[in-house]
């Protein structure tokens, strides 16, 4: 099935018929990104998590992430929201903080591919 024909392309000039469908395919592409979060310490060190959206951080079990062995993590601790192509990490008022590049997080940070960061003792690596 011809990518193109998923919408219009009325009013188009059809020189630039392929340009707009090799764009959609690329914008598809996009909200196709594997955003990995990896553990890197403490007793759940190696173990990997896939998600597609926001999810959030903590030691309860309704969490995306559960940390349930990090005494220093809060119940509901960080959340990492997805707006691509950007990956936003925010703390949610936890008590022992978030930690970037060994500053607490106190306003929504961006994350890099590959960036390690720290909830309560605990590090993480996020990539995508």
């Amino acid at each position: 099935m011809d990518i193109g024909s998923q919408k219009s392309d009325v009013g188009v000039m059809p020189r630039f018929r392929p340009l707009i469908s090799h764009l959609r395919l690329l914008n598809k592409d996009v909200f196709l990104m594997k955003i990995r979060v990896e553990v890197m310490s403490g007793a759940m060190d190696g173990e990997d998590f896939g998600v597609k959206k926001s999810f959030s951080i903590g030691r309860e079990k309704g969490n995306e992430i559960p940390l349930p062995f990090d005494k220093y993590i809060s119940r509901k601790h960080a959340r990492l929201l997805v707006a691509e192509p950007d990956i936003f990490l925010d703390d949610l008022g936890s008590t022992n903080g978030t930690f970037v590049d060994g500053e607490r997080v106190t306003n929504r940070v961006i994350l890099k591919n590959g960036e390690l960061f720290r909830t309560g003792r605990t590090w993480l690596r996020i990539s995508w």
